[in-house]
């Protein structure tokens, strides 16, 4: 089966629109950064995209998709359900038991918590709980195979507040907004375009942004209130150093500070800017990083850090090789293509490259099974983000990863059954 028109378009588009968010969004910003990105970052950026494009363009020989399995999406669906319940109790027990979280201890103890007691989870557990990243798989599949099962749709629902005691107990924000950002792609993979032009689905849409929104607001203001300054408000969020890179302007800023504390409009531009700066600071970071003199590169340990963490687990790397620090500025996040500058320097543009070529298999594979079209929807929320932060990074690899482990042991499964009965 040929490749559909719009999975190729979406490659584009998605990565076009990626970059088109980010410039929209800096120049609504109200900021001052104390620089312009330079030239070298924007050849960086742009050899890498070239790179991405251009290893998705190569024709290669068409794969025999014949003997991928179409017949047995049944059966897979319950095989990511089971994995899906084991890795979130593997998670909450790990949190729990070995790391001691409560939902009676502030967020700020809770996440220092996740990294102080990391060591003392079993290696096993910890590799477990990693399939948890596979969540969202099962409603992907029911919206891409435009699934009739209630029974489905209720089990995928069920998994997405799988996510929530942690959300409560970290307040992170991330695999919510995720979340809705892989939806949309699946809905436009799905249906196309046209989906986006019905009322119902805007309507939709804008509750969902109103109601994330709120969440996000709420959760920072719980950050606030668990902190250890007490004297902190929203304001030193936006003008804090980690966003010294993107620092709010003077004018805006006293009007924010002066505004009453329960003011709508104050609050709703707070959370505007402060998502804003979210989105533009990591190209800032990149741009920084570029320019560093003698820079020690991180040989894969930077962006792939949830394999090197493993890998120490099973003892089969130096704990030195996670330990050191290669980020001049420590606890601020890079874009994709700072990530990988930091792994690799300019021989990161290969890895972009390799990284067209798989898009491109991934495409033909998504044509013969609709598992591989989710997987695909993830890719191409991965494309969107290039520009804004590296999703490859840390959690972001574990559902790839995942999916693929899942496959090959289902099809081991399948292949040991049949041998039993024959």
């Amino acid at each position: 089966m040929k490749p559909t028109k719009l999975t190729y378009k979406l490659f584009y588009l998605t990565i076009i629109s990626g970059f088109i968010i980010w410039g929209l969004t800096r120049w609504c910003l109200p900021i001052n950064p104390p620089f312009s990105l330079q030239l070298q970052t924007f050849l960086f950026v742009f050899l890498s995209v070239a790179a991405l494009v251009f290893g998705f363009q190569i024709k290669f020989k068409s794969l025999n998709t014949s003997s991928i399995p179409s017949a047995k999406a049944s059966s897979l669906f319950n095989v990511f359900s089971v994995i899906i319940i084991a890795a979130f109790a593997c998670r909450y027990i790990d949190l729990f038991m070995f790391r001691d979280l409560s939902f009676s201890e502030r967020l700020v103890a809770n996440r220092f918590l996740i990294k102080e007691n990391y060591n003392n989870v079993p290696a096993l557990l910890n590799l477990a709980s990693t399939l948890r990243g596979l969540f969202f798989i099962p409603i992907l599949y029911c919206i891409i195979s435009r699934e009739t099962s209630k029974l489905k749709w209720t089990t995928s629902i069920s998994f997405v507040f799988l996510i929530l005691p942690e959300v409560l107990l970290t307040g992170t924000r991330k695999p919510v907004f995720q979340l809705l950002a892989l939806i949309i792609i699946a809905f436009i993979v799905t249906y196309g375009f046209r989906f986006l032009l019905s009322r119902k689905i805007l309507v939709a849409l804008c509750l969902s942004a109103v109601l994330l929104s709120v969440f996000s607001y709420v959760v920072l203001k719980k950050r606030i209130t668990d902190s250890v300054e007490n004297t902190i408000n929203l304001t030193d969020l936006v003008n804090s150093k980690y966003n010294d890179f993107v620092p709010i302007n003077t004018e805006t800023l006293e009007k924010l500070k002066n505004a009453p504390e329960n003011d709508i409009k104050s609050n709703i531009q707070f959370l505007g800017i402060h998502t804003g700066q979210y989105v533009v600071l990591g190209m800032y970071e990149f741009n920084n990083l570029i320019k560093t003199e003698e820079l020690q590169y991180a040989k894969g340990s930077y962006t792939f850090v949830a394999i090197s963490k493993l890998l120490v687990k099973l003892h089969l790397i130096d704990a030195s090789y996670i330990e050191t620090n290669y980020n001049p500025r420590q606890n601020t996040y890079l874009t994709a293509f700072g990530g990988l500058y930091l792994d690799f320097g300019w021989f990161a543009i290969i890895f972009f490259f390799l990284f067209g070529i798989f898009q491109k298999t991934l495409v033909k594979l998504a044509n013969a099974n609709n598992f591989f079209k989710v997987l695909l929807v993830y890719i191409l929320f991965i494309n969107l983000s290039l520009p804004i932060i590296n999703t490859l990074r840390g959690g972001g690899l574990y559902p790839i990863a995942g999916f693929f482990l899942v496959l090959l042991a289902h099809e081991f499964y399948l292949k040991i059954k049949k041998s039993t009965r024959s």
